[in-house]
């Protein structure tokens, strides 16, 4: 079994290799300048989804829809999730082809300014960011369906963590 779990993880990650500089892009293009993100790489990434898994599926969520013309200072929960992050604090964000190419690390500050960004031009219209101790977890849709009732609203989820977890 071992054998077939370690063959998925490379077909995974040969896959990755092919859409990796699309995946990047996308948050180039959401706002991130390439020396302000670091790549997690697929192993590590798989490894945070675990721990994302565990941590968050039990606690209650809360949820905002906001305007796209609004911009990220008019969420309350983004300015809840974030109040606490201090210039050094960093998190994990991912959006579409996590699964295959992996994740970044970005400073919380600038994760905070791009992340409506990172759900608007992704393909699956979805951010998913974490905190690096596991604080929090956010995940934002941004609808762009023509026929829907809310075009142009993201749709964000936030999920607390007021347990202290070890890294």
């Amino acid at each position: 079994m071992m054998g077939s779990s370690k063959l998925d993880f490379l077909i995974r990650k040969n896959k990755g290799k092919k859409v990796y500089n699309k995946y990047k892009q996308l948050f180039l293009d959401a706002g991130f300048v390439e020396k302000d993100i670091k790549y997690v790489d697929l192993e590590t990434s798989d490894k945070i989804i675990a721990n994302i898994k565990q941590i968050f599926p039990p606690i209650e969520e809360k949820t905002e829809m906001l305007i796209d013309s609004e911009d990220t200072v008019s969420s309350k929960l983004l300015s809840i999730a974030f109040s606490g992050s201090d210039n050094l604090a960093e998190c994990y964000m991912f959006s579409d082809d996590y699964d295959i190419c992996g994740m970044y690390l970005a400073k919380s500050n600038f994760v905070e300014k791009f992340c409506l960004n990172v759900a608007k031009y992704g393909y699956s219209n979805t951010c998913f960011i974490v905190d690096e101790n596991f604080k929090f977890s956010m995940t934002i849709n941004y609808d762009s369906i023509i026929n829907s009732e809310s075009i142009g609203s993201f749709d964000i989820h936030l999920k607390e963590n007021k347990r202290t977890i070890e890294t």
